[in-house]
């Protein structure tokens, strides 16, 4: 938890600061991978992370604030692994010279190999070659064997190259991290009501927490959590569709392309390769009810632990639940596309009604930079065609986060007109949660997804405000 966390955060935000303490014998001029020393770079990197929570759904937790304002301020552990291992690899490509840009990637790869809950051998074999790899060229491009240096060299950056042979004879370092107690112990230190007298205060809370977790153990029923909500469809196969429910059946629309082009960027054409394809229902058959009508879902609960809402429910302020990575067959072979859920609907069939999601699609991603960072950044242009998958094909809620239009973020136009102090409230372009046909944007995926759901589903909308920053 520390290491990747804060250990290896504060010495690379460091050097690229260029606040770590120079030796007499050098010089922080020569410092080329510093590349944020410079103020209004900076405020104008910080500017970018906080804009980008908007992007971020609600099932991943507390995004990261202003790093320019809000690092020294209890920037929370949480928050360092979604700015570094999440937004750094695609914010500073362009800005980190290559030599250190393409080192960082090699960190990032292997300590998102790390955090998953099952590790394949070949993967985790990948993960320790890279960290060895990332350790010795960090060595080399920012030590480079100067005793004025060796500072920079600390243990943290030795300690990454046994993560994976522990991972190997532990398991998985993500469940056995300190993320658990020290949620305990923060959730006991808000019931304390006595401060004349804590420890005993504290000792009967603990009691009656022990109470409860035994009448759970043994009566499981009182905390089932595949209890139905009201409303709700249960869909097999730990997918749950949620309401909002639409009042009555309405006509579907045209995509934003706005023509209804034979190549499948009309909402019908979709409907009718889905049935035709999945269905086995002839393109002009009205059969099952099909009239180029249908109500409404909301939301959709998946097997992963996450609620995957839709543009038709969600607001314009609220935090994007809506971009899903999903799985279709392609030539024999299963490949993962994304795309922005517009509505789920129920369409009737002859073995029974099927749900499905009306799916906006990004495009295919960047190959040149997927193999340039090993995989890191998968940026992708939002396409706007239409799609029907089955809600079954949904595997995870993802965040597509604007990426920036030139190598040189800080020239970027949407940020020409920001005045020196403006705050993210006077500023609506970048940050406004929406999605554009041309633009680019960046995938992140949360990291732990799988052990994090093992602590339970995701919070319902209601709840969302206790993620907002304060």
């Amino acid at each position: 938890m520390h290491l990747p966390a804060l250990n290896i955060p504060d010495l690379l935000i460091a050097l690229w600061r260029a606040t770590l303490e120079c030796d007499v014998g050098d010089n922080r001029a020569s410092w080329d991978w510093a590349v944020l020393r410079d103020p209004k770079v900076w405020k104008r990197h910080g500017y970018l992370v906080a804009a980008a929570r908007s992007y971020l759904p609600s099932s991943f937790g507390r995004p990261p604030r202003n790093p320019a304002e809000k690092i020294n301020s209890g920037y929370k552990a949480w928050e360092f692994l979604i700015y570094i291992y999440g937004f750094c690899p695609a914010l500073l490509y362009g800005i980190l010279p290559d030599v250190y840009w393409c080192n960082f990637c090699k960190l990032v790869l292997g300590i998102r190999i790390l955090h998953q809950r099952v590790i394949l051998k070949v993967e985790l074999r990948l993960a320790h070659k890279v960290l060895i790899e990332f350790c010795f060229e960090f060595e080399a491009a920012y030590y480079q064997r100067k005793p004025s240096r060796i500072h920079f060299v600390r243990p943290s950056i030795h300690q990454l190259s046994h993560c994976a042979p522990e991972t190997q004879r532990i398991g998985p370092l993500g469940l056995s991290t300190q993320w658990p107690i020290e949620r305990s112990i923060g959730d006991f230190g808000q019931q304390i009501r006595q401060p004349s007298n804590p420890f005993q205060n504290l000792a009967v809370r603990g009691t009656q927490r022990a109470c409860i977790n035994a009448l759970h153990a043994i009566y499981p029923q009182f905390s089932d959590p595949s209890q139905p909500l009201r409303g709700s469809v249960n869909l097999g196969g730990g997918y749950t569709l949620l309401r909002k429910l639409d009042d009555t059946h309405r006509p579907v629309q045209c995509c934003a392309v706005g023509s209804c082009l034979p190549e499948g960027c009309c909402e019908r054409r979709a409907f009718d390769i889905f049935r035709q394809d999945e269905l086995g229902v002839a393109e002009k058959d009205t059969a099952f009810g099909w009239g180029g009508e249908v109500k409404r879902w909301g939301r959709l609960s998946i097997p992963s632990g996450q609620i995957a809402r839709s543009e038709w429910v969600e607001k314009q302020e609220s935090r994007i639940a809506r971009c899903v990575k999903v799985w279709q067959r392609n030539a024999g072979k299963q490949e993962d596309v994304f795309g922005e859920i517009r509505y789920f609907a129920r369409l009737n069939a002859a073995s029974g009604p099927r749900t499905v999601a009306m799916v906006y699609l990004f495009g295919p991603p960047d190959t040149s930079l997927v193999k340039k960072s090993l995989g890191v950044v998968c940026a992708m242009e939002y396409t706007g065609i239409a799609k029907v998958f089955d809600v079954t094909a949904i595997s995870s809620v993802v965040a597509l986060v604007p990426f920036p239009r030139d190598s040189a973020a800080m020239a970027d136009e949407r940020l020409q007109s920001i005045p020196e102090g403006a705050g993210l409230g006077e500023q609506r372009r970048y940050d406004q949660p929406a999605f554009f046909i041309g633009w680019k944007y960046f995938l992140v995926e949360k990291l732990g997804l799988l052990i994090s759901c093992m602590g339970g589903g995701e919070m319902d909308e209601e709840a969302e405000e206790e993620n907002r920053d304060e």
